[in-house]
């Protein structure tokens, strides 16, 4: 895939190129550092190895995530998806006062868990 999990490197565009290109998409171990919402699409399913170990971390003081305004995700579903995530840690950061980890519209096929939602706005 070409992420680099490393918790400095900008994740975001090797992510959502293999979203959007893949189906099924591991995560091993690494935390997977991203500035934009993650959005999955309509059948993509999401799979880390632990969510302690995996992680989906966005940076502090990300652009459209600071400020005053509506609630961004960091990773968000389709509306009526029939997504799958498991074993990911969501960590929206503890500057980002509109981050929430997970929005998730994706319908009742759908499948969440063993996913931590992690610190945030200062914890």
């Amino acid at each position: 895939m070409g992420a680099k999990g490393d918790g400095k490197t900008d994740d975001t565009e090797v992510l959502k190129s293999a979203i959007a290109s893949n189906l099924a998409i591991y995560l091993p171990t690494g935390r997977y550092l991203v500035t934009q919402t993650i959005k999955l699409k309509q059948s993509t399913v999401l799979v880390g190895l632990n969510p302690i170990t995996t992680q989906i971390v966005l940076a502090n003081k990300s652009p459209g995530f600071e400020g005053i305004g509506s609630p961004e995700a960091l990773l968000e579903t389709p509306k009526g998806g029939d997504n799958i995530v498991t074993g990911i840690g969501l960590d929206p950061g503890a500057y980002n006062n509109r981050a929430v980890a997970a929005k998730w519209m994706a319908d009742s096929n759908s499948y969440m868990n063993d996913v931590r939602f992690i610190g945030g706005h200062g914890t």
